[in-house]
């Protein structure tokens, strides 16, 4: 009796950059998604659709995502990453909190001043009327997220006596309201270009300087 030869299971394929195909698979759904939400909403936007566009199978979209809601959520999240929000708050903690807020406040108004950002916005409000699970979806998985991790890092401070926060929702509340102010109210009306870069650091550096003194930096 001749023997079975033993086969090697195959390692997963992968691009010349060295991302598993899975991997790649998984940019091009959220990718075509993104693309089909902007432009169409979220009630709107079929998965045969995401499909049809990402060049994969609805079975694939699935051993990805477990359902819609948690693709939209994915590319919430993303959004945020990509402007680094929430991720790394607590690896500011060492900074001085003026300086770490600046790079906060920076990076959240670079986020939502975007263009992707402000049409979502604007497709999430429009729809909201007849659509509310979209508006919560968005809620979720991107300002609840960052005022988690805002709270997070103003409990630290508290503890090394960094600053005085009596009410944690409504100090993370009112530094992002500040943050976002008139410029993006603005831009969301298109009553009015986005800021250029300089007058946007201005924007953020007034923004944190009021929001200490009313929380007492020591």
């Amino acid at each position: 009796m001749t023997s079975k030869k033993l086969v090697k299971p195959k390692s997963p394929s992968r691009n010349p950059e060295g991302r598993p195909k899975s991997a790649e698979k998984r940019v091009a759904i959220m990718d075509a998604a993104e693309l089909h939400f902007l432009e169409s909403g979220y009630e709107r936007t079929s998965l045969d659709t995401v499909a049809k566009t990402a060049l994969v199978s609805k079975l694939t979209i699935y051993s990805h995502f477990a359902d819609k809601d948690a693709l939209f959520k994915a590319i919430i999240e993303r959004k945020c990453e990509q402007h680094s929000i929430f991720q790394s708050y607590l690896e500011l903690a060492a900074l001085p909190p003026r300086e770490a807020l600046e790079q906060i406040g920076f990076n959240f108004m670079s986020l939502i001043l975007s263009d992707a950002a402000i049409k979502l916005h604007r497709t999430i409000e429009a729809e909201s009327p007849r659509d509310p699970k979209s508006a919560l979806l968005f809620y979720e998985a991107g300002p609840m997220r960052v005022k988690r991790a805002f709270r997070e890092l103003l409990e630290v401070w508290v503890k090394q006596k960094k600053l005085k926060v009596s009410d944690y929702e409504i100090a993370c509340e009112q530094f992002f309201s500040v943050m976002k102010g008139e410029p993006h109210m603005k831009v969301l009306l298109n009553v009015a270009q986005k800021p250029t870069l300089a007058a946007l650091k201005k924007h953020v550096k007034a923004g944190v300087l009021l929001f200490l003194n009313s929380y007492g930096c020591a």
